[in-house]
């Protein structure tokens, strides 16, 4: 599958308002989350997958029919703040498109 990094954006900023405090796991419902960001189920698990894979989300992961979230890392939490704003997503994008180009 190939890498939708707009997607890992929209995940990272959709999931920051649902932490817990204190962290406990959130039970996303993978149909219903995909339809809200726009995604097939599988596209959506495997990108959440990559974001856990990767120390920037927390949580149990998939469980069922669903995906458990605890929180944002402070890996995570770090990319958020960089990544929030649009004109500076676009910049990192094309940081990110030119660094696979080569």
């Amino acid at each position: 599958m190939r890498r939708n990094v707009d997607l890992l954006r929209d995940l990272m900023l959709a999931l920051e308002p649902l932490e817990r405090s204190p962290p406990e796991a959130v039970f996303l419902e993978l149909d219903e989350f995909a339809l809200r960001m726009g995604q097939s189920a599988e596209t959506v698990c495997a990108h959440l997958d990559l974001l856990l894979a990767q120390g920037f989300i927390d949580g149990p992961g998939i469980y069922r029919t669903a995906w458990l979230f605890r929180k944002l890392t402070p890996k995570g939490l770090a990319l958020a703040d960089n990544i929030r704003d649009a004109r500076s997503w676009d910049a990192i994008k094309r940081s990110y498109s030119s660094m696979l180009d080569q």
